[in-house]
């Protein structure tokens, strides 16, 4: 058995248990952590959350009005964890109520109170997000503790229940048990 626990840039960093059957790791979540994290690469702060100062495009982009997008509910961790895995890379900002995605150098901020998200720059990034949350909601809102993993290698597909998340040194799939209700 090996207990491992996954950085995922500020969206918590759940303990993942693996145990060897037939030749393989698999698993799943257990509960949070707060200490060492598997995260890829050596040294690399991709699954850290964003510290303060902030880049000066960042700053400036934060001082603009945002596009305010009506979610389906209100945002939780379980649907943020799900955007991870539909391929949403994001980091949390520290001391910031939001979510940066550097690939489109934007921000989406999630309200906590009401269903609606703050989107500075790229205003695709809120329909991305709105779609995503669409799509957790149609699998019946699974927890990160539902998913079952397995440390796969990088040639790995994935199903139509189940994502990949490579990170430098390791890839896993996270897949919905069999039995999971889809009705």
């Amino acid at each position: 058995m090996l207990l491992v626990p996954l950085k995922t840039a500020g969206i918590g960093d759940p303990v993942v248990r693996l145990t060897k059957k037939n030749g393989r790791l698999i698993g799943g979540f257990t509960r949070w952590s707060s200490f060492a994290t598997l995260q890829g690469g050596y040294w690399s702060d991709a699954e850290d959350v964003l510290q303060e100062p902030f880049e000066p495009w960042l700053e400036t982009l934060l001082q603009q009005n945002p596009q305010l997008v009506p979610l389906s509910e209100i945002m939780t961790n379980d649907c943020l964890f799900f955007l991870r895995l539909k391929g949403l890379h994001v980091q949390r900002m520290q001391g910031k109520p939001g979510y940066m995605h550097a690939e489109s150098k934007s921000v989406f901020s999630p309200d906590m109170q009401s269903p609606v998200l703050r989107v500075y720059g790229d205003p695709h990034l809120g329909s991305i997000v709105c779609e995503c949350q669409n799509k957790w909601i149609d699998l019946k809102r699974p927890k990160m503790t539902h998913y079952l993993a397995e440390l796969v290698g990088p040639e790995a597909t994935c199903g139509c229940r189940s994502w990949l998340d490579r990170r430098t040194h390791a890839c896993l799939r996270f897949s919905l048990p069999k039995n999971w209700h889809t009705h």
